[in-house]
């Protein structure tokens, strides 16, 4: 399968398989919950004023400003809660994924629930630091050298500086590019974990090795899915946040500019969510 079909297929596959679906709404729910938990919280800390928001043109306040981050640090417990529940659904997605297209999964006890975990952390670290390409650290080692030589360049002349600091920069994209092609070398080791006797580091390796040669063939398509979902959301997003401004002028039901916007993105995100873990399962099918 091409790119077009492997992005047409992680749309269309999950929709016929009844556990996607319910993973689906399971995680639908989660997010509506808390997004509505969070919209309360702020009207209720903000008032009025938080509703007001979508229908003024400048920017709130310093004071409002203020009050939002202390919403947000006192929402953070129920956001980080939310999120490790939503990679147990994403892990439970490519699991059925897994079983839809002929591989067998094994159990899910609870020691390869908590080795699912590791191997995200792993993966993480992994794909950040360049672990299984150690040469790409010289980019980001390279760049904080010349950052300490900034101050040092701008002694000397502007010229210089302007060059060192174009320097850190290119160094920087260099880096971010590399670290893109070391997460999709890596996105292989969940599927290669839930159906292959493997451990974490086993796992990690066994995707490194899958993907050798092929990193283009899980960059585009994922980053052709991102791509569309990332319109679609924004240009959705806006236009209901467009409608529920005129709707709640109307109306009198002012919220109705939050929450609608909101409804969108919380829906776009899940269904993101699906799309994008079983476009990882058809990857890993085309490349065995």
């Amino acid at each position: 399968m091409d790119s077009v079909e492997l992005i047409s297929n992680s749309f269309n596959a999950w929709r016929p398989n009844k556990a996607a679906m319910k993973y689906f709404a399971i995680l639908l729910s989660l997010q509506l919950l808390v997004s509505a938990v969070s919209i309360m919280a702020y009207s209720y800390f903000l008032g009025q004023d938080f509703f007001s928001i979508p229908y003024i043109e400048d920017a709130p306040a310093q004071q409002l400003q203020d009050k939002y981050a202390g919403v947000n640090l006192m929402l953070f417990p129920l956001a980080a809660a939310a999120s490790i529940a939503a990679v147990y659904i994403y892990l439970l997605i490519i699991r059925a994924a897994l079983r839809q297209f002929g591989f067998k999964t094994g159990k899910f006890d609870s020691r390869k629930k908590l080795h699912s975990y590791v191997l995200i952390i792993a993966s993480t670290l992994a794909g950040a630091f360049s672990l299984y390409d150690k040469k790409f650290l010289l980019l980001p080692l390279a760049a904080a050298a010349l950052s300490f030589l900034q101050g040092t360049a701008q002694q000397f002349s502007e010229a210089l500086a302007n060059f060192v600091s174009l320097a850190i920069l290119t160094l920087l994209l260099a880096y971010v590019c590399v670290t893109i092609r070391n997460f999709a070398r890596l996105l292989m080791a969940f599927p290669i974990f839930f159906t292959e006797e493997k451990n974490v580091l086993e796992s990690l390796s066994a995707s490194w090795e899958e993907t050798s040669g092929k990193a283009m063939r899980v960059i585009v398509p994922a980053a052709g899915l991102f791509a569309i979902f990332a319109v679609a959301n924004v240009t959705l997003v806006y236009a209901f946040s467009e409608l529920g401004k005129l709707a709640g002028i109307y109306t009198g039901f002012i919220a109705l500019a939050v929450i609608l916007p909101t409804l969108v993105n919380v829906f776009m995100g899940a269904m993101y969510g699906v799309a994008n873990n079983y476009l990882a399962v058809l990857i890993h099918k085309e490349l065995k």
